[in-house]
């Protein structure tokens, strides 16, 4: 079969479309027969990928992200327990560059996603059609979420808090949809032998598999069960925390409770190292199985690519998996600056303070002749 008959199965609008293309093509849909079209056929039944949400750099900024969320995390709890309040203030100014670089990579990544989704239908009716592609993206949507829903509870000084919280309700929503889209799509009802005409029997979905699955590691039911609970009780939790936030934010805390089990409950969230401990608990327990959920389809999707004779795009260095390294680079900033201000050094080096040390000099001198002309007029 020439290129340009193959050429027209890499067109995808409906399942049910699509599976007739096949038939009208290749009578009884066999594995022999569609061999020669094998690489547009299964790239597009199954889709190869989206380096935007699961390439290599875009992978590090999930590392990277979960990592700097631990490690402030951890000493915000010990420099408040310490009660050095320098550096309870140091760590805050940090803890304000990273939620705004974490917020910015979520963002783009839960935008990106929803337009996966919505090229692949949502997920619906194709049961395993697809199936890689909306694991991938219901894996990175989730794993994005959880380092910046840790500091959401968190008061970190600033003006920007409430706005920040408005960016992450938003990025929330647009989560909600990844999250919808795989319910839907792993519960409702399906197009292969259900039904008195279904769209595909069973025989003919064993024949493209046997086509596009050959020399492909598949996930165990142990293996898929439990990347189903980390989808849904780390999206309970997150919905959790992200609501309770906005719910505390809008109406302020409250102590008008009758019952004691609500006073408690009120009582405890409303300490920030209480909850940001929590947090960490959780982020913890929920990012490391779900790191190893990403790398795992990560290492099947790069077999379907190998089998199709196409290459990984997501192991390329573009720029957007530059930029997903790079969106942190503010933090790394805040460290330094925060390093100098404290041993001193920052007042050389801040131009918009005055720049040079005469300047700052010469500042402090008219600063306390001015005290001084006040206190003796």
């Amino acid at each position: 079969m020439g290129d340009n008959t193959c050429k027209q199965f890499t067109d995808f609008t409906a399942f049910e479309a699509y599976v007739g293309k096949l038939r009208d093509d290749f009578g009884n849909l066999n594995s022999t027969k569609m061999g020669d079209c094998k690489t547009e056929i299964c790239s597009t039944l199954y889709s190869v990928g989206n380096s935007a949400v699961s390439g290599i750099g875009v992978i590090v900024g999930y590392f990277l992200e979960i990592g700097i969320a631990i490690l402030l995390g951890l000493s915000l709890l010990v420099f408040q327990r310490l009660e050095k309040q320098r550096m309870v203030a140091a760590s805050l100014q940090v803890t304000q560059a990273f939620a705004d670089s974490a917020i910015a990579l979520a963002l783009s990544v839960e935008l990106a996603s929803s337009i996966m989704l919505i090229k692949r239908n949502f997920g619906l009716g194709a049961d395993n059609f697809g199936a890689l592609t909306e694991q991938i993206v219901g894996v990175v949507a989730l794993l994005v979420m959880l380092p910046i829903s840790t500091f959401c509870w968190q008061d970190l000084k600033d003006k920007r808090f409430e706005l920040r919280l408005c960016v992450i309700a938003l990025t929330f929503i647009m989560f909600l949809i990844t999250f919808i889209s795989r319910m839907l799509s792993r519960y409702s009802q399906g197009q292969i032998d259900t039904g008195p005409d279904p769209v595909l029997t069973h025989a003919e979905m064993d024949q493209i598999e046997l086509l596009c699955m050959e020399g492909v590691r598949q996930l165990s039911t142990g293996e898929v069960l439990f990347m189903e609970f980390l989808s849904v009780g780390g999206s309970i939790w997150l919905a959790c925390i992200i609501i309770g936030a906005l719910i505390k934010a809008c109406f302020g805390p409250s102590r008008n409770y009758g019952w004691a089990v609500a006073r408690a409950v009120v009582d405890f969230v409303d300490s920030d190292s209480r909850m940001l401990a929590l947090n960490l608990v959780a982020l913890f327990s929920w990012s490391i199985p779900l790191c190893w959920a990403l790398l795992s389809l990560r290492v099947i999707q790069r077999q379907f690519a190998e089998a199709l004779g196409r290459t990984d795009g997501g192991q390329e260095w573009s720029f957007g998996q530059i930029l997903a390294v790079v969106v942190f680079a503010p933090v790394l900033v805040e460290i330094w600056y925060q390093y100098l201000q404290r041993h001193d050094l920052v007042e050389a080096l801040d131009v918009n303070r005055g720049g040079y040390s005469q300047c700052i000099g010469l500042k402090d001198s008219v600063r306390i002749s001015g005290s001084s002309t006040s206190e003796n007029p």
